[in-house]
């Protein structure tokens, strides 16, 4: 791993606060701007994705175990079980259906959303082919097995037909290490700060209403 390469890695976290940060700085979308029937549409899509993500954070953590990577990588065994088995970075698509939802429900559908939507992804599909390259390293040739039959997002073909069967085969073979629950409980931080953020976000609605108002 190159310099930047663990940079990025050991401080991903602080990386994304400063993103949140910088998100939050923009000007707030009005939170009554829209008729309501579009209002509730949109506050629909945004929950999906906090939904979605959230429930693949759990579902990975699931198989994990009790740490993910910390600031240093390190792994024991390489996990391929659960939803470990449809795709290789369940946690970095959680953190970009996240960074999606909070976005679109700051800056609505403004040409600011879409840029910060890209700078999230693109620091997001850097961190898993970080990610890709020390598992590669660390694990070889059982990696790369791996690899070429899961991509960074599940196929269309990963959830139908002979393909479908021998993942669900694959996520069943090791049994997770915790529970739906306990995984959850476990990423507590990680709840409290989204709640925050979205109390943040929410704050500013109400305070660029009352500009317009």
């Amino acid at each position: 791993m190159n310099a930047f390469s663990a940079f990025l890695f050991r401080f991903r976290g602080y990386i994304l606060g400063l993103f949140a940060v910088g998100v939050l700085l923009c000007p707030a979308y009005p939170l009554f701007g829209e008729a309501p029937c579009v209002q509730v549409l949109y506050l629909c899509g945004v929950l999906a994705l906090y939904a979605l993500g959230i429930f693949l954070r759990v579902k990975a953590r699931m198989h994990i175990g009790a740490h993910s990577r910390g600031r240093k990588h390190d792994a024991d065994t390489l996990v391929t079980s659960g939803v470990y088995a449809y795709m290789r970075h369940p946690l970095y698509c959680s953190n970009s259906l996240v960074i999606f939802g909070v976005v679109l429900l700051h800056l609505g559908l403004a040409p600011a959303a879409l840029l910060w939507i890209l700078v999230g992804s693109l620091f997001e599909l850097a961190l898993a082919r970080i990610e890709d390259r020390f598992l590669e390293s660390r694990f070889g040739e059982e990696w790369r097995a791996w690899a070429s039959r899961t991509g960074v997002i599940p196929s269309f073909g990963s959830f139908f037909g002979k393909v479908a069967k021998e993942k669900r085969a694959l996520s069943r073979r090791v049994p997770p290490k915790r529970t739906f629950m306990e995984a959850f409980c476990a990423d507590s931080s990680t709840w409290v700060w989204l709640l925050i953020i979205n109390f943040l976000v929410v704050l500013l609605k109400f305070c660029e209403q009352g500009k317009i108002g």
